[in-house]
């Protein structure tokens, strides 16, 4: 079996796996470009990523994701596998925390932060969304569509 079949292999469990999980309890919120300035803008303090015990994680386009990524208060965690990184390059400066790692490593990143969660199709990145609510942070969104979307619209962005 050579490495490209393994590679697919791999993508295909860890994303099954990523799909049931994400079928546990979890509050999925898309919000539009006005609600996005006021959560990034709020004390992280006066928000709590848990609603009676479920985890609130917030959808962002890429277009949201494009018009933020830059801000110094917004962390970008990508919890792709390595070898998925030469399908899709990471977003430069995001930390690149594999999701099976993410509860371990997250001390390396700043829970009172906006973090987003990077995943290749937008469904590990809720698991990631979860692991980090869970733990502590405040502020979580996830790239809806993943960096497949993200791709998509970097694309669509360089041929204007």
């Amino acid at each position: 079996m050579d490495n490209t079949v393994l590679a697919a292999i791999v993508i295909a469990v860890a994303s099954t796996a990523a799909i049931l999980l994400s079928r546990q309890r979890v509050k999925l919120l898309d919000i539009g470009d006005a609600e996005l300035d006021r959560l990034l803008d709020a004390p992280a303090g006066s928000l709590d990523s848990m609603e009676q015990g479920v985890p609130v994680i917030y959808n962002l386009s890429p277009t949201q994701l494009d018009r933020i990524r830059t801000r110094p208060d917004v962390q970008l965690v990508d919890i792709r596998q390595p070898f998925e990184h030469s399908q899709l390059p990471p977003i430069p400066g995001a930390s690149l925390i594999p999701l099976m790692r993410l509860r371990s490593r997250t001390r390396e990143l700043e829970p009172e932060s906006n973090t987003v969660a990077l995943c290749l199709s937008g469904h590990r990145s809720v698991t990631a969304g979860r692991t980090l609510a869970r733990n502590g942070f405040r502020k979580v969104f996830h790239l809806k569509g993943g960096m497949a979307a993200w791709a998509r619209h970097a694309a669509r962005e360089d041929s204007i």
